[in-house]
């Protein structure tokens, strides 16, 4: 019997001999990789929990509270001045201590410093709670940096003008013009953690150090940690001014590509003038219904753990106020981790693209090598070799999560793929950021990028 085929074609065609189809199919799927593994290289940079205070209409935010406690070998006491308007409710204080979506917090002590004073005078508290008022704000003569430039128009006044302090940076104050005899408290206005996390890590802990001489030698008095708002600090120098009038601030960052904005340092020569007295919280309430007052009544590693969106409500008493003017200063002692997945990678197939896996980089600001299984998925429904990765903050969470990106490539059995092109969701060409293995990063937050990738 003689089989006969027909073939119909529109345009031009070439027949298909009996059989082929069915090769072609087996050695196609002979030729596709067993192994593809996506190795890449990200960080994190998180914030902490952040501080509401109640205004006599609402919650409203403060600022953040233990903010370079990014681990419990990094836990320490916090003193936040309270820059916003207080008002209370039913003869009591009451302040809410938010947790953000993707971090995970552990707070061991909260207590409360009221101070009264007279209306003509303002106060603050250096980093160890130590309270200072202060009354005239005196500009120094002159702030040159560690280059000589001359720098005092960003720092002499509380303007839009400021002095980025880059990691390792200095300025030098000149107050040799200010009578001291009666005191000298130095007063600085700062705003941390700005800039991007472009270059290596320093592994220390934000700060700026107040330093000044002894023996011609610069000598640290004082850390000002720097919180993710605005925020003012005081702190009493006079007997370190014996040799010279002379004051030094340093810039410690996390990250070389960060930064702290100095907008103001002055100098007051009043004696201090305040009452001030610290009390315990009288009720403190985790998510409105479970009371956790006496874990935070002593630093005893009692902690109070907080995750996702958790809330303690903290219930201080009122007491009589003696003064024109009362401020408030809040302890805090804890550390923070981050929690939750933030990146995701997605390939695609006949139905668009599909996420495969999403994670979590391990440790805060410390570069983790992620590798991912994508054997089943690439190449794609397009015969590619491309993925798209995401990083994603949760919505209403102010800086809970800075992602970065150093480096990608693909192991296709023992090849190396490098990638070839890459464009985030804005059509930013970002391939020259994560080539190598350089500490220059893509910034990755709330962003998604399509990569490419091609043999090396």
């Amino acid at each position: 019997m003689t089989t006969i085929f027909i073939v119909l074609c529109t345009g031009s065609c070439t027949q298909i001999p009996k059989g082929t189809e069915q090769e072609d199919s087996t050695s196609a799927a002979e030729k596709k990789p067993t192994n593809v593994t996506l190795f890449m290289e990200v960080n994190e940079d998180y914030s902490c929990p952040f501080l509401f205070i109640w205004n006599g209409a609402e919650y409203i935010l403060e600022n953040d509270i233990y903010s370079v406690a990014r681990s419990q070998s990094r836990e320490y006491t916090d003193y936040l001045f309270i820059q916003n308007k207080m008002a209370p409710q039913n003869n009591h204080y009451t302040f809410r201590i938010l947790e953000r979506e993707n971090e995970e917090s552990n707070t061991d002590v909260i207590g409360l410093i009221i101070i009264d004073h007279d209306s003509d005078v303002k106060v603050g508290t250096d980093s160890n709670g130590n309270i200072h008022s202060y009354k005239y704000l005196m500009p120094p003569v002159s702030a040159h940096d560690e280059n000589g430039t001359d720098v005092l128009s960003l720092v002499r006044s509380e303007d839009e003008l400021n002095w980025h302090a880059e990691h390792n940076r200095s300025i030098v104050l000149d107050f040799s013009s200010i009578d001291i005899s009666a005191g000298a408290k130095l007063v600085l206005r700062a705003d941390g953690f700005e800039g991007d996390l472009i270059g290596g890590k320093t592994e220390q802990i934000p700060a700026l150090l107040i330093q000044t001489f002894e023996s011609g030698e610069w000598v640290t008095r004082h850390k000002f940690f720097p919180k993710d708002l605005w925020a003012t600090g005081v702190f009493d120098i006079q007997e370190h001014l014996k040799e010279s009038k002379q004051v030094r601030l340093v810039s410690i960052s996390c990250h070389y590509g960060k930064y702290h904005f100095v907008d103001m340092v002055a100098l007051d020569n009043t004696p201090d003038n305040f009452e001030a007295i610290t009390i315990n919280p009288e009720a403190a309430i985790l998510n409105g219904d479970k009371s956790v007052l006496k874990a935070l009544l002593s630093s005893d590693n009692e902690y109070v753990f907080t995750e996702k969106g958790d809330y303690i409500d903290i219930t201080f008493p009122c007491p009589h106020q003696d003064r024109s003017e009362r401020s408030f200063v809040l302890i805090s002692e804890g550390y923070y981790r981050a929690a939750g997945n933030t990146f995701y990678i997605y390939t695609k197939n006949e139905n668009g693209w599909e996420l495969r896996y999403d994670f979590e980089p391990l440790n805060y600001q410390m570069d983790t090598l992620t590798d991912v299984d994508l054997s089943k998925y690439l190449p794609d429904v397009d015969g590619e070799y491309k993925i798209k990765i995401e990083h994603l903050v949760q919505p209403g969470v102010q800086q809970s999560a800075e992602g970065n990106l150093d480096f990608i490539y693909l192991l296709v059995e023992d090849d190396i793929l490098v990638p070839s092109s890459a464009f985030n969701n804005e059509g930013f060409n970002i391939l020259e950021q994560i080539l190598e293995d350089d500490d220059v990063y893509w910034l990755a937050t709330e962003q998604t990028a399509i990569v490419h990738f091609e043999n090396n």
